[in-house]
């Protein structure tokens, strides 16, 4: 199987990738679990900066394994930042497994 992935260029291109390891490493990362509707709603709503660069790595982990979530914090700016989450955006919609349902709705805790 193919896992889906978006291009996004921030200190150079990389791939976002998001799969169940980045939902988990998101989790190690922040202790939020991206499969409670509650968190996936809040995030939805209004992420905040420590959530969308611990997103961005997990998502980012799979293409390079060297990265951490300081560094990742430095490649994202305030010229970059609309932009990163549109991309990420974009790596959480192809990995959908069905049109229009949501990717972290109805999953099993686990």
């Amino acid at each position: 199987m193919i896992i889906p992935e978006v291009s996004i260029t921030l200190d150079k291109e990389r791939k976002l990738k998001f799969t169940i390891g980045a939902v988990l490493r998101f989790k190690q990362a922040t202790g939020k679990d991206l499969r409670d509707p509650e968190v996936n709603a809040r995030l939805a709503k209004d992420i905040d900066l420590d959530d969308l660069v611990a997103l961005l790595w997990a998502c980012l982990y799979k293409d390079d394994k060297t990265l951490t979530v300081e560094a990742v914090s430095d490649m994202v700016d305030f010229s970059n930042l609309t932009y990163a989450i549109e991309r990420l955006s974009e790596a959480m919609t192809v990995a959908k497994p069905e049109a229009g349902e949501s990717p972290l709705a109805s999953r099993p805790n686990g």
